[in-house]
This record gives C-alpha cells, structure tokens and sequence, in this order.
C-alpha cells in the first residue's frame, strides 16, 4: 500500500474538483486516479466514474460502477446508474436487470425514470 499524507489526498480532490467544475475531465480524471492510490473511496470512485463518462470511456465507467457495487453492496444508486448506462447502450438486458434491482432495493420508480 502506498503511504501518502492526507494533505497528497486532499490535494488531489480538491484539483480534480476543480478541474471537473471546468469541464477538464482528462486532467481530473488524473488526479482522481492519484488519489485513489492505495485505498478504495467511494466518493472519488464515483466522480471518476463521471470523469469517465464525461469522457465518452463508457465500458471503464461501467467496469468502474462495478467495483463500487462489489465494495459497497448497498449502493443502490450505483446499480440504478449502470442500470440506465446499459439501457443507453441498447444493453437491455443488462438494464433491466440492474434496474429491477435497484426498484427492489428500495429505488423509487420514479427515480429511476
């Protein structure tokens, strides 16, 4: 594991954070990847995961929204987000069983539409 300072972590958030305010997500997308060095947090996953759809890396976005569900099985969230990148993707199947799951869950219908 890498040994690192808080104050390398909160460097790297607070310039991805900025960075994504001004649309520069390959830049953030770098920092965020520095960041996560060493440990799993889900609120860096997650932009990362927007970083990469920003970016049009849909199928690391995906693969990325998985690993979120496999370290935080309750993220119902997550499931719903990869539920309608699959749907976009005319992945149907994939989409509908993603967002039973999420309904099941305790997502609101009318969120996940």
């Amino acid at each position: 594991m890498i040994q690192r300072s808080p104050k390398d972590f909160d460097t790297c958030k607070t310039a991805a954070e900025a960075l994504m305010a001004n649309n520069q997500y390959a830049e953030a997308e770098h920092h965020l990847k520095k960041a996560l060095q060493g440990f799993k947090d889900k609120r860096l996953m997650h932009m990362l995961a927007e970083c990469y759809g920003k970016s049009g890396k849909i199928e690391q976005q995906c693969e990325l929204l998985s690993e979120i569900i496999d370290l935080f099985p309750d993220e119902n969230e997550t499931i719903k987000e990869i539920g309608l990148l699959q749907f976009e993707s005319a992945n149907f199947t994939t989409a509908q069983h993603c967002l039973t799951q999420a309904v099941r869950s305790g997502i609101r219908t009318r969120e996940v539409l």
